[in-house]
């Protein structure tokens, strides 16, 4: 097997002397999922060991789908490096990596770098099987890691992944399984009968009703809506099928916004976005997947390729369509109430402003999720406000082993929204507190925290942002909110 130098990034194109200054080494490359020799499916990671050399902490992030890679995360939420127009990067002063040992991977096969030689169907139990298979090939490479703690991180449709990942962790006599410390779910996509049948046609109302956007001029919009909503409560597929927008309520939202509003987009083409209700966006571009341009070009140049050790010459895309099929799956909210009695502590963290996996629906998976004896939360209502360096920036309620966190000011990408409460959410995962004393914090300013569309000023006009990723993670969940598929 080979050895962690094999892997070692030198001469990443574009990093620039001060930018490398902020990294403890980098390493990236394929690891085997399997020792099946005939078929070795690859995981293509990106490992960044943490500047706090203290630390004993190793983290996984994912991202979801699902199909689309965990590099979007690296390079746009949480990451050492952000990449900007025409392929510049610089550093992230809220990279994760400066408070624990940080490790992305595209998976499963068939995402990003992830070449999948097989090319046959797989379901969950499948991903956790081959997540622990490459794990355990990772650890046998970069020995050091052994002895870390491990956590396992992630947004969007990473909310089904992290819960089977772990479930195979736990159930496993292989190394892995005394590691698993803890999972992280940002605004999670847990359980389809909830979050993706045509019932949540209701949730979608009541997110839009309780997040203020029915307000002023929008009232008119209100009614046709609650209307739909109601229909769709009990409608089968074939009913919903003959209602309005097929029991999508956001998407008639959608129209009545584009309708009314002429924007930075013009006439007919101004929508919310659906990542962050605060923003507006070309409807074009609104729950759909993006172009990720400068990520795309980035990773498709022939010397990056060549530094970074994935497969080349290689097209890289950020979202593939993978040969996941996981209907005999159960949700993966049902796996929760295991793992808390495994003592794997689980924080999930909402943005408030997300509509392509809102909290409406989120919380209601919880309240139908039993963990630790009893089903939901003991009090929801008895949260408490939850601060990074003493500024308020949302909610927690704490209760057997699950803290659910909601984060104000933020949508479905909380470490792009609002990346001091994203990096205060690993605090939490690690220590219990974002504010723990032995937790880093990068010494800048929370950004603006508003709750609703209420009192807030015009929403902000956004297309994607400069490295043309704004419209792509999450983009399954976002159909899923059309019935289409999940999320």
């Amino acid at each position: 097997m080979a050895t962690a130098s094999a892997f070692a990034v030198q001469g990443l194109p574009g990093a620039s002397a001060q930018l490398l200054a902020t990294l403890n080494g980098q390493y990236a490359g394929l690891i085997a999922t399997s020792d099946n020799a005939t078929a070795p499916n690859n995981y293509f990671f990106w490992y960044f060991p943490s500047v706090n050399t203290t630390s004993d902490n190793l983290v996984v992030w994912l991202n979801g789908g699902p199909g689309c890679s965990s590099l979007y995360g690296s390079f746009s939420e949480n990451g050492p490096i952000r990449i900007g127009s025409n392929g510049t990067l610089t550093a992230n002063p809220y990279s994760w990596h400066l408070q624990a040992n940080m490790l992305y991977v595209e998976q499963p096969v068939g995402t990003g770098f992830s070449v999948d030689t097989s090319s046959k169907t797989y379901d969950e139990k499948d991903v956790g099987n081959y997540f622990n298979s490459f794990l355990t090939n990772f650890y046998e490479i970069f020995n050091e890691t052994k002895s870390h703690n491990l956590y396992i991180t992630g947004e969007s449709y990473a909310g089904t992944y992290i819960p089977y990942i772990s479930t195979i962790l736990t159930n496993t006599t292989s190394q892995p399984s005394s590691k698993l410390k803890g999972i992280f779910l940002g605004n999670p996509f847990m359980n389809s009968n909830i979050q993706g049948s045509i019932a949540s046609a209701v949730g979608d109302y009541d997110f839009l009703n309780e997040g203020g956007f029915f307000s002023g001029d929008a009232a008119v919009a209100q009614a046709s809506l609650a209307t739909l909503a109601e229909k769709c409560r009990t409608a089968t597929r074939a009913v919903a099928a003959t209602l309005p927008y097929e029991c999508s309520v956001l998407d008639g939202y959608q129209d009545w916004y584009a309708q009314n509003h002429v924007g930075a987009f013009g006439a007919g083409n101004t929508c919310l976005d659906w990542y962050n209700m605060d923003h507006e966006a070309p409807c074009v571009e609104t729950g759909v997947a993006g172009g990720g341009d400068d990520l795309t070009a980035y990773l498709n140049r022939a010397d990056v390729q060549a530094a970074i050790h994935s497969p080349q010459p290689f097209t890289w895309v950020e979202c593939s369509k993978i040969l996941l099929n996981d209907a005999k799956n159960q949700p993966a909210s049902e796996l929760l109430n295991n793992l808390v009695s495994s003592n794997v502590k689980i924080v999930i963290g909402q943005g408030v402003r997300d509509a392509v996996c809102h909290y409406v629906n989120v919380e209601r998976v919880l309240s139908n999720s039993t963990w630790g004896g009893q089903k939901g939360f003991r009090d929801q209502s008895a949260a408490t406000a939850w601060t990074v360096q003493g500024v308020k920036a949302g909610s927690v309620v704490r209760d057997r082993g699950i803290s659910y966190v909601r984060i104000l000011g933020s949508g479905h990408m909380i470490p792009t929204d609002q990346p001091l409460s994203g990096f205060g959410l690993l605090a939490e995962l690690l220590y219990g507190d974002a504010n723990a004393a032995n937790a880093v914090i990068p010494a800048v300013p929370i950004l603006p925290t508003p709750s609703t569309r209420s009192g807030v000023s015009k929403p902000v006009a956004t297309t994607k942002s400069s490295s043309g990723l704004r419209q792509v993670q999450g983009f399954a969940c976002a159909l899923a909110l059309a019935l289409l598929i999940n999320c």
